[in-house]
């Protein structure tokens, strides 16, 4: 894989002319004109793969129970050695070569031999499995950060998020947080209240140790051996990973990778390198993603996700949160793609959950399984609407200031006055706004 990682890669390049220049540099022998005789192709294959060791994809094929040892099948043949297949061999046939993608049986035989699951252990219920490649994506303020905190807080204590199981056992997570600021962070997992004890120390940790939160530090510059931020985002992300040794990695946001993930060729580069970093490491990773402003009348589907075709085209799931219109401290999840599950999802019902506040912690709790339509807007009057929008600022601007932002800072994120937005808090200070 060293030819790709050095291929030059231009920003203005068409999806094809992207594809094309991943397959040269991917695949270099398939471009090979000097290779076009069958003898001297076989050569070639025979010269390459007599010097390589096994890889760690076939150890793991091996000890899954796809191959038997030896590159044999249950028939004693080699087939590493063999260049042409004969019909006498397609009773038995189950191989896998090297420097080859593709284990291959007759149709007939996977029905016959028993094949391991492709289903991973249930991390977050059926909408992420370990090896999952997941995107969830919410509009700006829903909370999906306090999801993506929550979920990583339950898989390193091994306490499931009703209804969603977890099989999996407690194990190290690592979040990698690009959205609050270490006091944002504090602030928002803090009630802000004096504790009972003397010493605050003595209070019992909030979060489990396993779970481990990556916050960007401030540097003065990019290191020489890395061409542009991204680079060095994605090398600091593997090396924070290989040397913690997680298995379970949450990225919040999507937008720090690459901020034009809306053009198709960025997108599908960003994509490629999280499957390549899932398939190389045995990650399983969760995604989280910003959307454009919505309304809340529409259905959600993928035409809400920001480069939304190759996204969800290289994800295996695909999640949103939406707003309820019924009550502004309610959010639902729905599935909007689930490639590995086996689960029925029934159309447009989806999971309810009301976001609040248990002692310190910021989190969801399941209300409800409903239809979608439930929880749409309907009509609404002008005062009606300018009443609605009211209210959710001022609910966001009291959520803004727990997390520690400024009045000030408040005040240019929504885009009001600073007066408005003192107003707004003493409001809802004083008042009941979370229904």
């Amino acid at each position: 894989m060293e030819d790709i990682n050095n291929a030059d890669f231009d920003d203005d390049l068409t999806d094809e002319e992207f594809d094309d220049l991943e397959s040269r540099a991917r695949y270099p022998w398939l471009y090979d004109e000097e290779a076009n005789d069958r003898k001297e192709m076989e050569a070639v294959y025979r010269a390459r793969t007599a010097k390589r060791n096994l890889n760690k994809d076939f150890d793991k094929l091996m000890a899954r129970g796809y191959v038997e040892a030896n590159f044999t099948g249950p028939n004693g043949v080699n087939y590493h050695d063999m260049f042409t297949l004969e019909d006498e061999h397609l009773p038995d046939l189950a191989f896998l070569r090297y420097e080859n993608l593709f284990l291959a049986r007759t149709a007939s035989g996977y029905l016959d031999a028993p094949i391991p699951s492709v289903l991973g252990k249930r991390l977050f219920g059926d909408l992420w499995r370990t090896g999952e490649l997941v995107l969830l994506f919410a509009d700006t303020g829903l909370g999906k950060s306090a999801l993506a905190v929550q979920i990583a807080s339950s898989l390193a204590g091994g306490e499931p998020i009703d209804p969603f199981e977890v099989e999996a056992e407690p194990q190290r997570v690592l979040y990698f947080d690009f959205e609050l600021t270490d006091g944002q962070f504090a602030a928002r997992y803090s009630d802000g209240a004096a504790s009972d004890l003397d010493e605050p120390e003595e209070r019992q940790p909030l979060f489990p140790l396993n779970f481990i939160r990556c916050a960007p530090r401030e540097i003065v510059g990019i290191p020489d051996q890395f061409e542009n931020l991204h680079d060095f985002i994605i090398h600091s992300i593997v090396d924070t990973t290989e040397f913690v040794g997680a298995k379970i990695v949450i990225l919040d946001n999507l937008t720090w990778l690459s901020a034009a993930t809306q053009n198709p060729v960025v997108a599908q580069r960003v994509m490629r390198t999280l499957l390549a970093l899932k398939k190389q490491y045995d990650l399983s990773i969760l995604v989280i993603a910003h959307t454009p402003k919505m309304r809340t009348r529409t259905p959600l589907d993928l035409n809400h996700l920001q480069g939304s075709k190759m996204l969800a085209n290289l994800a295996d799931n695909v999640v949103a949160m939406g707003r309820s219109s019924t009550s502004a401290s309610l959010r639902y999840l729905k599935p909007i793609k689930l490639r590995n599950s086996q689960a029925s999802f029934e159309e447009n019902i989806v999971s309810v959950m009301r976001l609040g506040r248990e002692g310190r912690m910021l989190k969801f709790t399941f209300v409800d399984h409903e239809p979608e339509s439930r929880h749409l807007e309907g009509p609404l009057s002008n005062a009606a609407l300018n009443e609605k929008l009211r209210r959710e600022r001022i609910i966001r601007a009291v959520e803004m200031s727990n997390a520690g932002d400024t009045v000030r800072e408040i005040a240019t994120k929504l885009g009001v006055g600073v007066t408005t937005i003192i107003r707004d808090l003493e409001i809802g200070r004083v008042q009941d706004v979370s229904e």
